[in-house]
């Protein structure tokens, strides 16, 4: 592969971190989350991320049904306000998964190195969120945890990411009811109390986003 390293902030890989799965040698860790680390991996043709669960994760049936709802929900959207996914290895001791890599920075990482988007920057990001969120709904899914921290800011605009805990119309509910999901902080009034959620949610987690930016 001939392309230049891509310029991403990059933690060095820690010692009990893999240094390859299938064909990708990790390079470094983008960052982590609740489900696991993301890394930033060489692929046999381009760059790409590896997302891997934590290993104490491995043996619990509930987590690898959320992580397949996951890529369900990632899979059936293929939009240009997501991100593409590989290639999937679910039924192994520690699931992971490969996605395209997006250059740019989250939402939260731009906010929080350089201040306030311009006016510009602020229209292109609630535009390019809300052309995403149509798109969700339209495929009968919220994601319940947008965020600045799950908003990429591509050069081709916003991208959505990490739909963990998305809903998706249709799928077997592995919640229980009246269960609290989401991020503090950025929960809408039905998520506090535990009511059934919908693309209003989304949109409430939306005018919050754009208000991050601004302020």
């Amino acid at each position: 592969m001939t392309n230049a390293l891509p310029s991403v902030p990059l933690e060095r890989l820690e010692p009990d971190d893999p240094r390859e799965l299938g064909e990708y040698r990790l390079l470094g860790r983008l960052g982590s989350g609740g489900m696991g680390i993301a890394y930033l991996a060489e692929g046999p043709d381009d760059w790409a991320v590896v997302k891997a669960a934590w290993r104490h994760f491995s043996a619990d049936r509930d987590f690898r049904a959320r992580l397949a709802r996951e890529l369900g929900a990632m899979r059936s959207l293929e939009s240009p306000r997501t991100v593409r996914v590989i290639e999937a290895h679910l039924d192994v001791q520690y699931p992971w998964f490969v996605m395209e890599f997006v250059p740019g920075v989250t939402l939260r990482r731009r906010v929080d190195e350089q201040g306030p988007l311009t006016a510009v920057e602020v229209s292109s990001l609630a535009l390019g969120l809300a052309e995403g969120l149509t798109e969700l709904a339209s495929k009968g899914v919220t994601h319940r945890d947008l965020k600045p921290a799950n908003v990429m800011l591509s050069p081709t605009g916003p991208r959505l990411i990490d739909f963990g805990i998305a809903d998706v119309e249709g799928a077997t509910q592995l919640t229980r009811t009246g269960s609290v999901m989401g991020s503090p902080g950025w929960l809408a009034p039905e998520q506090i109390t535990g009511d059934e959620v919908g693309p209003a949610t989304d949109v409430h987690a939306w005018a919050l986003c754009v208000l991050f930016g601004v302020v």
